[in-house]
C-alpha cells in the first residue's frame, strides 16, 4: 500500500469515526415535544398569560424549562408550524413522526395539529394537501378513464403504447374561514402545569374534533361559508338484513368497499367507535382495514371513502388569541349578541362577569373530493 492509499483509508476512518460521535451523541439527546404537544403549551401559556395579565414571554418560563418554541408557536403559529414540520422526523418517538407509521396525523394546519385523531386530520393526512396562501382557490382536474391500460411490452423498433387519457376539470378547493372558542375558568391558571396542559388539550382536541367532523361527516351543501359534507348528493346504500351480526358485519363493510369503480386506491372506513369495536370482534378481517373512529357520526352510520381523492388545504396565516372580557353566545346555530333590531341573543355568557378566560382559534380550511363517486355510505347498520 502506497503512502496515498493509506492517506485515503486514514481519511475514510477519521470520516467513519466522525459519525459514530455524531450518531452517539444525538442518540442520547432528548427527543423534543411533537407540534401538537407545543401547540397545545401555546395555547396554556396564552391562558395563563390572559388571567395574570402578563406577556408571553415572561409566563412561558414559568411554566415550561424549554420555552422558545412555545413562545413562538404562541406568537406566531403558522409561522412556527410551517417551519416546524420541515425539520427531521422519527419513527420511534411519539407524538412526531410516530403517528405516520400507523397512517394517522400529519400535522398539516393548525386545526389539524390541535385536534389529530380527528376524521378531518387524518382525512387531510392522507389525501391531497395544498397551502393556498392568500390564493382564492385551487382547481383539482383529474384523469378520465378511456379504457383498457395497454400492454407496457414492446417489440425491437417498433413504438410504445401511449395510454389515452382525457383531463377532466375537477373541483375548486376553497379555502372557508373556521373558528373555534373554547373556554375555561380562571381557576385553571392554579392548576400544576401537567394538569392545565391536559384540561386544556383535552378541550382543543374535543371542540375541534366536533366542529370540524361535525360539518365533514354530514350530508350538509356547500354554501358561501362552508364547505360541503362528505354525504352531500350521496344515496345511502341498503344495510344487510342477515340476522347474524358477524354475517351482516362482512356484508355491509364488502358492499361499502365494492360500490367504488374503479375500486378504492386508498380505502378507509369512518365509523363512530362503538361499530368500530363491534367490527374488530364480530369480522375477523377487520384489523386489517383502515378505521377511522368518528363519534360526531349517529350511531349504525358507516362511511367508505377513497382517502386518496380528499383534497383539502389551509389559507392565510391562522389566528390563535385569548380573552377574557367579551360576551359568548353559546348556542350552536350562531347569533349576534343583539341583531340589527336590537333583540338580544340567548343563552349569553359574560366572561368577565363569571371569571372565564376563552381561547380563539381561526384558520382558513377548505376540502372536497377531487372525483365524484369516491364516497359511499350506510345508516342503520344492525351490528
Amino acid at each position: 500500500m502506497d503512502a496515498f492509499q493509506l492517506e485515503r483509508v486514514r481519511s475514510d476512518l477519521s470520516d467513519c469515526k466522525g459519525m459514530l460521535i455524531g450518531l452517539a451523541r444525538r442518540r442520547g439527546e432528548k427527543a423534543g415535544p411533537g407540534p401538537q404537544t407545543t401547540l397545545t403549551r401555546a395555547c396554556v401559556v396564552s391562558l395563563v398569560a390572559q388571567i395574570r395579565k402578563g406577556g408571553i414571554e415572561d409566563i412561558a418560563p414559568r411554566l415550561y424549562r424549554d420555552p422558545g418554541d412555545i413562545v413562538e408557536a404562541a406568537l406566531a403559529p403558522g409561522a412556527w408550524l410551517s417551519r416546524a414540520v420541515t425539520s427531521p422526523a422519527m419513527t420511534t418517538v411519539s407524538g412526531w413522526a410516530a403517528e405516520l407509521v400507523d397512517g394517522s396525523a400529519i400535522y398539516s394546519g393548525l386545526l389539524a395539529s390541535l385536534a389529530p385523531r380527528s376524521a378531518y386530520a387524518r382525512l387531510s393526512a392522507r389525501g391531497i394537501r395544498a397551502s393556498l396562501g392568500s390564493a382564492a382557490a385551487l382547481r383539482l382536474p383529474f384523469r378520465a378513464d378511456t379504457g383498457d391500460p395497454p400492454s407496457p411490452f414492446v417489440g425491437e423498433g417498433q413504438p410504445s403504447a401511449v395510454r389515452q387519457l382525457d383531463f377532466a376539470a375537477g373541483p375548486q378547493l376553497v379555502p372557508k374561514k373556521a373558528s373555534v372558542i373554547s373556554h375555561f375558568t380562571a381557576e385553571i391558571a392554579r392548576y400544576s402545569t401537567p394538569s392545565i396542559e391536559a384540561v386544556v388539550g383535552a378541550a382543543l382536541r374535543e371542540d375541534i374534533g366536533a366542529y370540524m367532523d361535525g360539518l365533514l361527516l354530514s350530508d350538509t351543501a356547500a354554501s358561501d361559508i362552508e364547505p360541503a359534507g362528505l354525504l352531500a348528493g350521496v344515496t345511502a346504500l341498503t344495510p344487510s338484513t342477515a340476522t347474524a351480526k358477524g354475517e351482516a358485519c362482512a356484508a355491509d363493510l364488502s358492499a361499502l368497499a365494492a360500490a367504488f369503480d374503479p375500486g378504492a386506491a386508498d380505502l378507509a372506513f369512518i365509523m363512530p367507535s362503538a361499530q368500530a369495536v363491534s367490527a374488530g370482534l364480530l369480522c375477523p378481517g377487520a384489523s386489517a382495514l383502515s378505521i377511522i373512529e368518528s363519534d360526531s357520526l349517529a350511531a349504525g352510520t358507516i362511511i367508505a371513502i377513497d382517502a386518496s381523492d380528499f383534497a383539502s388545504s389551509t389559507g392565510d396565516t391562522p389566528i390563535l388569541d385569548t380573552l377574557d372580557d367579551a360576551t359568548l353566545v353559546s348556542r350552536s346555530d350562531p347569533a349576534p349578541v343583539v341583531d340589527e333590531a336590537g333583540a338580544v341573543a340567548a343563552p349569553t355568557t359574560s366572561l368577565w362577569q363569571q371569571d372565564l378566560v376563552a381561547i380563539r382559534v381561526i384558520e382558513f380550511v377548505g376540502w372536497t373530493m377531487r372525483r365524484p363517486g369516491r364516497v359511499a355510505f350506510m345508516e342503520g347498520v344492525s351490528w
